[in-house]
C-alpha cells in the first residue's frame, strides 16, 4: 500500500505498486559470429518499469454482500472500452484463520484492481480544469453530465 486515494460505505480504494522481478532476456545470436566459434549472448536483466494500480477494497460481512461484490468484480473485468477504466483482475482477500470457511466471514474483503489513473477520477479531472480556468471540450462536458445524471 502506498497511500488511500479515497473511502466509501463499503470500503476503501488503495494505490498499489505491483512487485515485479526483473526479467533476464531469453538467449540472442551474438552479433558477429565466427563460423567456427558459434555462441550464443544472453541479454542482462532488465527492471520493468514500476507498475501502479488502485485496489478498490469491498468489506463483506456476509454471504449476500460477498455474492454481491462478486457480481460487480466480475462486470467490470469484462468492460473494456477506451474511455471505462480498465479492470485487471479481482480476487477475495480472507484471514487466514478463515480461509477454510465456506460460508462469508465478518472479515472477507473482494479486492478489484484497475489502471491507476494519475490525474485521478472524471470528477476530479473537471474540477481541476475549473479551478484552472481551463474550458473543457463539449464532448468530456456532455459525458460528464450523462454519468452525473445516472446516480
Amino acid at each position: 500500500m502506498i497511500k488511500k486515494l479515497g473511502q466509501g460505505g463499503q470500503g476503501s480504494v488503495i494505490l498499489v505498486k505491483r512487485k515485479v522481478e526483473p526479467v533476464v532476456a531469453a538467449p540472442q545470436p551474438a552479433l558477429q559470429q565466427n563460423q567456427e566459434n558459434s555462441s550464443s549472448s544472453i541479454a542482462p536483466a532488465s527492471s520493468p518499469p514500476e507498475q501502479y494500480f488502485a485496489l478498490k477494497k469491498i468489506r463483506c460481512s456476509d454471504l449476500q454482500e460477498l455474492n454481491s461484490a462478486l457480481r460487480e468484480a466480475q462486470s467490470v473485468l469484462q468492460l473494456k472500452h477506451p474511455f471505462i477504466v480498465n479492470c485487471i483482475e479481482f480476487f477475495i482477500d480472507r484471514p487466514r484463520e478463515n480461509s477454510r470457511q465456506v460460508v462469508a466471514s465478518q472479515q472477507d474483503n473482494v479486492c478489484i484492481i484497475y489502471e491507476y489513473c494519475e490525474k485521478g477520477n472524471l470528477g476530479q479531472v473537471i474540477d481541476k480544469a475549473r479551478i484552472k480556468g481551463i474550458k473543457l471540450p463539449a464532448r468530456v462536458r456532455l459525458s460528464a453530465e450523462f454519468l452525473i445524471s445516472l446516480f
